[in-house]
């Protein structure tokens, strides 16, 4: 007491002090400015000032109030820089990443994400699911929605039409987000397009079928395939008429026979 915050070495930067007195005086009061200051260890923090001006005893002077913020800032500080490592490891996947809240309203979305639906990220965040995704494809979604945030994690395929990304054929999980509390918060979603697969899949079948009708059809030639162990696995109608053998007979047993 009786000495200024200046001889104290309280402002990590003398001027602000100068430039917080000159606010008070002229507005009379000054409100959550952040400022350094050092301790008398030597530290320095952050602090969130508060002061009014006043009058003790017919003398000017300024009630200061300050709240050291340091811990709350390096929290905020931690989280900015753990949200850009989730956003360079999500951007980074192939598949549509999410986070939504117990409002089905999206608070986090991937590149992915914006790309399938050729929007920005700024343009999802706060969006209902359903807004984002269309009517259509909502429908039969919204249970998955309704079980995920009943606190039950969700994994199911699904063949759907997307509104702006058209007929997909996908695999969704959905993870509920229980606080402490147990109260569900919101889910993760994590969708992987499956689509080319499933088309791959198909015309390989559709290949697979038209070989095999190849096959019992011609009988002017023996066709048959064997693993590599050389056991017979299929036989058609010309290899019966040619070696003798009926498939019932052939397959199963190795080549060494004909």
């Amino acid at each position: 007491i009786g000495k200024t915050t200046l001889d104290l070495g309280v402002w990590a930067k003398p001027a602000d002090r100068e430039a917080e007195m000159d606010l008070v005086r002229r507005n009379g009061q000054l409100s959550a400015t952040e400022y350094i200051f050092r301790t008398r260890d030597g530290r320095e923090i952050i602090g969130l000032l508060s002061a009014e001006r006043i009058e003790i005893g017919g003398e000017p002077c300024a009630l200061t109030v300050i709240q050291d913020i340091t811990e709350r800032r390096k929290a905020v500080e931690d989280l900015r820089k753990s949200e850009i490592q989730l956003r360079l490891v999500t951007d980074s996947l192939p598949a549509l990443i999410a986070y939504v809240d117990n409002e089905t309203r999206y608070r986090f979305v991937n590149k992915t994400y914006s790309e399938w639906f050729g929007k920005p990220a700024e343009e999802l965040i706060g969006k209902p699911v359903k807004s984002i995704v269309g009517s259509e494809a909502y429908g039969p979604i919204l249970p998955l929605i309704e079980k995920a945030l009943a606190g039950e994690t969700v994994s199911v395929h699904a063949e759907l039409a997307y509104e702006g990304a058209g007929p997909r054929s996908v695999h969704i999980v959905y993870v509920p987000d229980i606080g402490d509390d147990g109260l569900v918060r919101g889910f993760f979603s994590l969708v992987s397009d499956m689509t080319e697969l499933r088309r791959s899949e198909d015309l390989l079948r559709s290949t697979e079928d038209r070989i095999a009708l190849l096959m019992e059809n011609v009988t002017d030639y023996a066709i048959f395939s064997v693993d590599t162990d050389g056991v017979i696995e299929t036989w058609n109608n010309g290899a019966e008429r040619i070696f003798g053998y009926r498939a019932e007979e052939i397959i199963g047993r190795t080549s060494d026979v004909l």
